[in-house]
């Protein structure tokens, strides 16, 4: 029975990794071809905003039961995103070809699946917490990104 449980637990992980990775990407595409104007900027904060509270909630640690405090805390987090948006859409075009800049493009889905996992311990969630509520989000949110590759960015 244990090993089953193992099996399992290896199986989410690499469903969830390979959602992060299609979620992250996706939206690194969307960077660096659609100009981040304010009203698009504040837009993807807003989404960020929302969608980062909503996967809080059912979290237990006495930090995010503080309203402000959580407040504060999505809300930099979600400026922190909005800011890679902005970064990744300036540099690319110079940096594309350096190999520190491609890794650290290549990191981001990685980076984000271990702030998840960081989050998830210190809010005091249950594993898995964000990818079983969320995993609507992250597939309507890819399906959008695909849609807008699609029609509206210029190849």
């Amino acid at each position: 029975m244990r090993y089953k449980y193992y099996i399992c637990i290896k199986y989410m992980i690499f469903i969830e990794l390979a959602i992060y990775l299609v979620y992250i990407y996706s939206l690194i595409y969307l960077f660096i071809h659609i100009k981040p104007t304010l009203l698009i900027m504040f837009i993807f904060l807003i989404y960020n905003f929302a969608s980062t509270y909503y996967i809080s909630v059912g979290c237990d640690s006495k930090l995010i039961q503080q309203d402000i405090i959580k407040l504060f805390i999505i809300f930099v987090y979600s400026l922190i995103c909005t800011g890679f948006f902005y970064f990744v859409h300036e540099t690319w075009k110079r940096y594309k070809k350096n190999i520190l800049y491609r890794l650290f493009i290549f990191i981001l889905p990685f980076a984000y699946f271990m702030n998840i996992k960081l989050c998830e311990k210190l809010w005091n969630c249950d594993d898995y917490h964000t990818i079983e509520k969320a995993y609507p989000i992250y597939f309507v949110v890819i399906l959008i990104n695909l849609c807008l590759s699609f029609f509206f960015v210029k190849k």
